[in-house]
């Protein structure tokens, strides 16, 4: 579910679907290659204290970021850092300027999360 008023209660999967495929939700085909990369931005993420520090992951279109995040503070960085890290590892871009941009701003987000984290503590 794609909501237009708490984005916190949006499904973490049809989001990062929406945003990488533009795909429709039904259209689950590459649901479980999506949910592996997802849970393995969340891992490298909970590395660096963004989200619950017990081991989380998605199983399908179910969890939503609420159930990720505790509040909406760092929602759009930790978005835009998983949507990153899964674009990279789904679908590659082809050119190397591209790839290395996203990885500049991968680890710029990464930085800026762990920063936060460490001010939360």
């Amino acid at each position: 579910m794609i909501s237009n008023n708490d984005p916190l209660k949006d499904s973490i999967l049809l989001t990062v679907k929406k945003l990488i495929t533009g795909a429709n939700p039904e259209y689950t085909v590459f649901d479980p290659d999506l949910v592996a990369h997802i849970n393995t931005a969340i891992m490298q993420l909970r590395q660096l204290g963004v989200g619950p520090q017990t081991s989380y992951k998605i199983t399908g279109a179910d969890e939503t970021w609420a159930n990720y995040l505790s509040s909406a503070e760092n929602y759009e960085a930790t978005k835009s850092a998983i949507v990153l890290m899964v674009k990279n590892m789904f679908d590659p871009p082809s050119s190397s300027y591209v790839l290395e941009s996203n990885k500049k701003i991968i680890d710029e987000l990464q930085w800026r999360l762990l920063i936060e984290a460490e001010m939360d503590e």
